[in-house]
């Protein structure tokens, strides 16, 4: 099982759970996902400087968004998740970027 840290949120992948922690130690993230759904340096800023939250269902939703993408053979694609949105980068499982939509 694997754990990171988003947000100042605990990803525990394989059980999938998400709670409060204290600062992440490097400032890095890691990954959202079992399948590595990696952050850009812009996309960790812009979701820290923005409080955008990534709670287990944003998670989820991008994992499955990226599952049909990929099939689909796209290769980018901007993903609305309830008050969020998401620019991907299918092939390397990348959020290039978020924001807060109002």
């Amino acid at each position: 099982m694997k754990t990171n840290i988003i947000n100042n949120n605990v990803v525990t992948l394989g059980k999938k759970n998400i709670g409060k922690t204290g600062k992440t130690e490097s400032g890095k993230f890691a990954a959202i996902l079992d399948k590595k759904i990696t952050l850009t340096k812009h996309a960790e800023k812009q979701i820290n400087y923005r409080g955008i939250k990534i709670d287990q269902k944003t998670a989820l939703k991008l994992d499955n968004a990226l599952d049909k993408l990929d099939m689909k053979g796209v290769k980018s694609s901007l993903v609305l998740s309830d008050d969020k949105a998401f620019l991907l980068n299918v092939k390397d499982r990348k959020v290039i970027t978020a924001m807060n939509i109002a």
